[in-house]
């Protein structure tokens, strides 16, 4: 792996439902594009290489992204994403992908193991098992897809 600075970003009041959803995430990514990015590339020695990992709605927020500004990381990592989120928003999104651009950019979905899928989370566990099929069967050109269930977790 090459050398990395990892940027974790915070927020005051423990709301990712605020940043990561909705009309939010739009200004929140938009935060990422014209302060972030330039901040770290005036303060440290950076490429252009970005990756962009997000867990729950971190990983709702990632897929998202993708979706809709594939070209703002040329990574993604998806950990249990909240496909269930804002009426499984996700699985409306991911559908025909056969035509839809992601500009050649790596995507990994991963999630715990079967054990976890019971009770009120079957829906979510199930909800990413379904994005994972679509973009299997898409066999999209233009993402590098990758898939990982961590049976023992």
């Amino acid at each position: 792996m090459p050398e990395s600075i990892i940027v974790g970003i915070t927020n005051k009041n423990g709301d990712r439902t605020k940043d990561f959803t909705h009309v939010n995430d739009v200004n929140f990514l938009n935060f990422i594009q014209t302060e972030l990015f330039p901040f770290m590339q005036k303060n440290y020695r950076v490429n252009d290489f970005r990756l962009l990992i997000g867990h729950s709605l971190g990983g709702y927020f990632a897929l998202k992204t993708l979706y809709n500004h594939p070209k703002t990381f040329n990574g993604y990592v998806a950990h249990d994403p909240s496909i269930w989120f804002n009426d499984k928003e996700l699985l409306n999104l991911y559908q025909n992908l056969e035509n839809h651009s992601f500009e050649n950019r790596f995507l990994m979905i991963t999630q715990v193991g079967e054990s976890q899928n019971t009770n009120h989370l079957r829906d979510h566990y199930q909800s990413i098992k379904k994005v994972d099929e679509r973009l299997k069967l898409s066999k999209n050109k233009s993402l590098n897809y990758h898939y990982k269930q961590y049976v023992g977790e």
